[in-house]
């Protein structure tokens, strides 16, 4: 189980202090693919910070389990880092890198020998439908297969949580599909919990069991997606479907 318990980040600026996270708490069963949604400057992209753990809460628990992520001491904090696979927004691939190496490049920082995660690398590149582009360059890459890379790259650790940014964003309709339908697959076939940061609701739709709609740095509804869909309580999820003006 993934737990997130009473998580609170706030930032100074010039007119004073924004709070983006507050006092938010979410559980997440081991294989859950979960979405979240929510309006620009929600809060998004500082959970999905603080979860990968580049930014540091102000207050609260992460935990895997029930493992406090947030009090490991230095030199524990890479291992369980691993434990959190991420594809930011925009795929950051290593544009000097060839596929392989993109994938791989995980496992070299923790020094691992090229024999003993070879075959692991190309099954990944095989999982996400890149093979036979093992040696081809990100500038080489359409945008779909870019984030499959990413992907691929996010997986090499065998993560216990998974985070993507907006995954779709930037795709075309024909590539969004098919890019869904790797990540039901790689859902089947890793059994590992999805968290889906994206703001088109279609994506929740199609691939998530559950969402949750974040507003002013607050979980304000959460549940089963057909549940928070078919019934919104909160104005702010009524705005997201459409339902209000």
């Amino acid at each position: 189980m993934i737990e997130i318990k009473g998580l609170k980040k706030s930032f100074n600026t010039a007119n004073g202090t924004l709070v983006a996270l507050d006092n938010v708490n979410l559980s997440l069963d081991k294989g859950e693919m979960v979405g979240i949604i929510g309006m620009s400057g929600a809060g998004k992209t500082t959970l999905l910070r603080c979860l990968s753990l580049l930014e540091k809460p102000d207050e609260g628990e992460i935990l895997i389990d029930h493992l406090n992520l947030l009090e490991a001491k230095d030199d524990r904090m890479r291992e369980y880092r691993q434990k959190i696979g991420v594809v930011f927004q925009g795929n950051q691939l290593l544009k000097q890198r060839n596929v392989y190496d993109n994938i791989a490049f995980p496992l070299t920082l923790r020094n691992d020998k090229k024999e003993n995660y070879d075959q692991k690398i190309r099954n990944l590149i095989e999982l996400v439908g890149l093979s036979g582009k093992e040696l081809s360059y990100p500038s080489q890459l359409s945008g779909g297969q870019k984030q499959r890379v990413a992907i691929a790259r996010a997986l090499a650790s065998n993560p216990d949580l998974l985070l993507l940014d907006e995954p779709t964003s930037a795709l075309d309709s024909i590539t969004t599909r098919a890019l869904l339908e790797l990540l039901k697959e790689i859902h089947e076939k890793t059994h590992a919990t999805i968290l889906i940061i994206t703001h088109e609701l279609s994506v929740v739709q199609k691939v998530c069991e559950k969402v949750v709609v974040i507003d002013g740095g607050q979980f304000i509804e959460q549940g089963r997606v057909e549940d928070i869909f078919n019934h919104p309580q909160h104005k702010t999820t009524r705005l997201l479907l459409g339902l209000e003006n």
